[in-house]
């Protein structure tokens, strides 16, 4: 074969070889329904975590909290590849819809069980620092549960790398609600 000839042959081979190897690698699915953008692709082997309590465990399971109890972090719905104030809300929205005092059999503890609390405004600041804006009612079990409820939501913002948060519920600091004043 002449060069040229067998430029062009090479050349088509390799073109019908790349769309063979780009449809094995990327096949068309006409029946899928399509995407919004703006929704984001969960990562799929990863998933947010809430954090429940283990009663009287004295920290020996997980971060000391409440009266002698354990935060215990639980995987539960799903994580996004970038964190944005969209997924502190989207896992903070997910947790309070738990009106479970237990957690499945785990006999974890929910101490916003009894709450009605959804969130109202999630803001990342330049220096990473989330303020969280949740309105409705917080009902606590007792003195207990004040430390319990700042450490559940406070670790569940924190998850996302956040370097600090605050959390207001109708307006009124978290630390003001659970220390009665």
């Amino acid at each position: 074969m002449k060069p040229s000839r067998l430029a062009l042959f090479a050349l088509l081979l390799f073109s019908l070889l790349g769309c063979t190897l780009i449809n094995q690698l990327f096949p068309s699915d006409t029946t899928a329904e399509p995407q919004p953008i703006s929704t984001p692709t969960p990562l799929a082997s990863a998933k947010t975590t809430i954090f429940l309590v283990a009663l009287e465990d004295n920290g020996a399971s997980g971060m000391l909290v409440g009266c002698g109890d354990s935060l215990i972090p639980v995987p539960y719905g799903e994580w996004y590849p970038t964190v944005t104030f969209r997924q502190v809300a989207y896992a903070l929205t997910d947790f309070l819809a738990l009106h479970d005092q237990f957690y499945g059999e785990s006999g974890l503890y929910n101490a916003l069980y009894q709450s009605d609390l959804t969130v109202q405004n999630v803001n990342i600041d330049a220096n990473g620092f989330a303020t969280v804006d949740l309105s409705g009612q917080l009902v606590l079990g007792g003195v207990c549960d004040g430390p319990r409820v700042q450490a559940q939501l406070e670790q569940t913002i924190l998850q996302f790398g956040v370097t600090g948060v605050a959390v207001t519920i109708n307006g009124t600091p978290l630390e003001n609600l659970i220390s009665g004043q």
